[in-house]
C-alpha cells in the first residue's frame, strides 16, 4: 500500500509540473525617427492581422506587455493608443 501511495505522489508531481507555463524569450526590433519615445499607452496586436485570441499570441503579447510596463508604457487594447506593438512569432 505504501508503494502505491509513493508512486501516485511521484506521478502526480510529474504531471503537474507539465502544466506550468513560462513566458517565451522576446526579441524586439524598434523603428523610430531618431527622436526619443515618451512612454504612453501601447496597443499590442498580432502582425498581419492574426488571431489575437490564440493562446500562443497571448503568451507572447503578455511577455511584450511586461517588458513595456518595466519601461513605463501601459498595455491597452484601445485602437486610439499613440503606439502599436505588432507581435510575430514562429
Amino acid at each position: 500500500m505504501m508503494r502505491i501511495a509513493f508512486f501516485l505522489a511521484l506521478s502526480s508531481g510529474a504531471l503537474l509540473s507539465a502544466c506550468t507555463a513560462t513566458i517565451p524569450p522576446v526579441e524586439v526590433t524598434r523603428f523610430h525617427a531618431g527622436q526619443s519615445i515618451s512612454p504612453a499607452a501601447v496597443m499590442i496586436q498580432p502582425l498581419g492581422g492574426g488571431d489575437a485570441q490564440a493562446l500562443e499570441f497571448r503568451s507572447y503579447a503578455s511577455a511584450v506587455g511586461k517588458q513595456l510596463t518595466t519601461l513605463g508604457f501601459s498595455d491597452v487594447s484601445d485602437a486610439k493608443s499613440p503606439y502599436v506593438a505588432e507581435v510575430d512569432f514562429s
